[in-house]
């Protein structure tokens, strides 16, 4: 398999992820900051912590474009201390970040890890100009806090 982007993250803390070349790349490709439940870039901290891309509000995230339709995504999450926590990996966007309107007005598919009090579990949403639409059933899991996991999600197909 050959590997269109990867990343070690080493790099001074608080060093900024948006415009970040990776170790390894394609066709040039940097990271981008961005919001991602509402319109406009993000606040400057998407940054690297402990050589980890860290991320400080919910609403934000960073992404990058392999260029490809055939892929395998592979991250590392840590939960946080107490709290609600959801995150993960948006793929197949079809609009440019940052957001140029509210991402409800967009198209993509989102792996995500759902973790509260009454709940943890993992599942596959599809949105289609803001709607989201739940692919299958959510898997139920025993996440811990202060916790990471690794998580692999493979892409494939033209849909």
């Amino acid at each position: 398999m050959t590997i269109l982007i990867s990343d070690s993250f080493t790099a001074a803390d608080l060093t900024a992820i948006n415009g970040r070349t990776p170790d390894i790349t394609v066709a040039s490709r940097t990271w981008a900051s961005c919001k991602w439940f509402s319109a406009g870039s993000a606040s400057g901290l998407v940054t690297i912590l402990s050589n980890k891309a860290s991320v400080q509000f919910s609403d934000e995230g960073f992404a990058i474009d392999c260029g490809a339709s055939d892929y395998t995504v592979t991250w590392y999450c840590t939960l946080p201390s107490s709290g609600q926590f959801r995150g993960g990996c948006r793929f197949r966007v079809q609009n440019p970040l940052p957001f140029s309107t509210a991402p409800d007005d967009e198209d993509y598919y989102f792996f995500t890890i759902r973790f509260d009090l009454a709940s943890a579990n993992i599942r596959l949403i599809e949105v289609t100009n803001g709607s989201e639409t739940v692919i299958g059933s959510d898997v139920t899991m025993s996440f811990s806090y202060s916790t990471t996991y690794k998580m692999t999600l493979v892409v494939s197909g033209t849909t």
